[in-house]
């Protein structure tokens, strides 16, 4: 089972866009567990209702990205997920989004994470992340493809230096292996 987390912090309208389309491409299927990673509690709550299958978990204010959202990863696990799907609360899915991932765990069984592009909201169909490499002492990233069109995204799976975590699939071996975030990453 895949379990989608998603951290609310700030902008409750971000949080109902992405829930709006995990809603339309889902239909209630795969559980989301929304961290509230701020105090807005009761207008999260509601907002959750669009998504039939929304576990809200409320965290008492601001604990940062790691700690938000490995709350939010224990609670996957709780609910048997073999993998999870981390999402930054202005992400807005297109439908579809989950099976190529779903396919990587197919025929790389031993993947520990996959993502898959990150576009810009505006302009539309721009490239903001395709995975990328770690550069250096100093471990500067350079995101693959930056700023290129949509159509120069790869067609093939590739290894990469690292994922962004706004939108990654985890499997729970990997996080078993590795353990949780390390929560100093605020």
């Amino acid at each position: 089972m895949i379990a989608i987390i998603i951290l609310h912090y700030g902008r409750i309208e971000d949080t109902e866009e992405c829930l709006k389309s995990l809603s339309l491409d889902l239909r209630g299927r795969v559980p989301v567990v929304v961290v509230v990673n701020d105090v807005e509690v009761g207008a999260v709550a509601r907002s959750c209702q669009v998504y039939p299958n929304a576990h809200v978990v409320f965290t008492g204010g601001n604990l940062g990205f790691a700690a938000g959202n490995n709350i939010g990863i224990r609670h996957a696990l709780e609910l048997g997920a073999d993998h999870v799907v981390l999402l930054n609360n202005d992400t807005v899915v297109e439908p579809g989004f989950l099976e190529p991932l779903r396919a990587v765990f197919a025929d790389y069984p031993d993947a520990g994470m996959a993502t898959g592009p990150i576009l810009y909201a505006a302009p539309p169909n721009a490239i903001w992340s395709a995975g990328g490499s770690l550069g250096g002492w100093t471990a500067l990233t350079h995101h693959a493809l930056l700023g290129q069109p949509r159509s120069m995204l790869f067609r093939e799976v590739r290894e990469t230096g690292f994922v962004n975590g706004c939108f990654v699939m985890v499997s729970r071996r990997c996080i078993e292996r590795i353990g949780l975030m390390d929560e100093r990453y605020f």
